[in-house]
């Protein structure tokens, strides 16, 4: 298509920020000319979301990339007079943008509140992919060290490769100042604190892993109010029901029972150095699947499927330390030429959604537990 240049929004030495108007009609569209190779705008031409702009061309010449992509109309969260309910409705919108993109292997490595569009339909656009970039294997280190200074973690000024973690630390840096007053509440620094800790270890792990614990906090008046509701229902209905259906065991006819959580999955034994002495540990592949809250139940049982012993950890605890999963004492551990395997019990920390888990005691089935942990004679 040809373009008509409408006005020059943004100029610096590494690109340029043009609107334009597609000749022979009304329509807009944002045209970047970029130094260098973006080759994350060719990954995103092909990609559509709600919550993202869509592109529509791209072109490499020469040293540079040309992009042309949606124009959005409206202003950024950053120059927004927002409410805190609006606040938190942009950090639901935003975590799902997040967490799409880092599940194509993109991480946008420059969040901050003037690269979130309020569009005019009320909801986000998340802009501005020029810092963006896909991980290389095998690399240890950006090439380039982008994004804006006081939203970037220190790994992405050089320490090492950024992750998604990169983004995880700028979102808790630019939820803290669209909340504003509003971030000192207690509800809020957890979450915050935990998204900006310089510790990896001791940070979230994934952004799908934020949203869940703010989703505690986008609940927490209606869960006051749905929490008076039910105790008043309870109450009237306990006066009302006559006595022989108050002495029965069964439940009532009709009532739901709950969701059981997920089972543990791609059980696995894992060796972390702590101070002078090697543990090892009790790890799942689906951690993502259940809230800090949650606790772990690990069983292990030697190769004749006897009882060893057990522990039980809270999966915030695990976070804060960084352990891999479950720590196994290694005094129950330790014949040598024998093997050892574990089987894990996942128990709620919500009893009225979930169910715990299935029960691993006495020694469950094959399906249910880890590969033999041998330990050498």
């Amino acid at each position: 298509m040809v373009y008509d240049e409408i006005k020059l929004l943004r100029q610096s030495e590494k690109s340029t920020v043009q609107l334009v108007k597609e000749q022979g009609s009304e329509r807009l569209f944002v045209r970047k000319i970029l130094q260098g190779r973006h080759q994350v705008y060719a990954v995103l031409r092909e990609l559509t979301h709600p919550y993202l702009p869509m592109v529509y061309e791209v072109t490499f010449e020469g040293g540079s990339t040309i992009v042309v992509e949606e124009y959005i109309e409206g202003r950024t969260a950053g120059s927004a007079a927002l409410t805190e309910k609006q606040c938190l409705v942009i950090v639901r919108e935003l975590c799902d943008a997040l967490i799409f993109l880092h599940g194509q292997g993109i991480i946008h490595r420059d969040i901050k509140p003037s690269n979130i569009m309020i569009a005019q339909d009320g909801h986000i656009r998340l802009i501005d992919f020029d810092a963006a970039r896909m991980p290389k294997e095998n690399s240890e280190q950006d090439t380039v060290q982008l994004g804006t200074r006081g939203y970037a973690p220190p790994e992405q000024y050089g320490f090492s490769q950024t992750d998604e973690r990169a983004d995880i630390y700028a979102l808790g840096v630019t939820v803290k100042q669209l909340l504003g007053g509003n971030a000192g509440k207690r509800r809020y620094q957890r979450v915050l604190s935990k998204c900006t800790n310089l510790d990896l270890d001791k940070s979230y792990r994934s952004v799908r892993q934020v949203k869940k614990a703010f989703s505690v906090v986008w609940d927490w008046r209606a869960g006051i109010a749905c929490a008076a509701a039910v105790v008043l229902a309870a109450v009237i209905l306990w006066n009302l029901l006559p006595d022989s259906m108050l002495s029965q065991d069964k439940p009532l006819s009709g009532s739901t029972e709950l969701t059981v959580l997920p089972a543990p999955e791609g059980l696995y034994w894992t060796m972390k150095q702590i101070g002078e002495e090697k543990y090892y540990f009790a790890a799942i592949s689906n951690w993502d699947d259940y809230e800090e809250e949650d606790n772990f139940d690990a069983y292990v049982y030697n190769e004749d499927g006897e009882y060893v012993m057990n522990n039980t950890i809270e999966m915030e605890f695990m976070i804060e330390n960084g352990w891999p999963g479950v720590r196994i004492r290694p005094e129950f551990v330790n014949e040598f030429g024998k093997s050892y395997r574990f089987a894990i019990q996942v128990l709620s920390s919500r009893p009225n959604e979930y169910r715990s888990s299935l029960p691993v005691e006495p020694c469950p089935g094959e399906d249910y537990l880890s590969p033999p942990l041998r330990i050498p004679e």
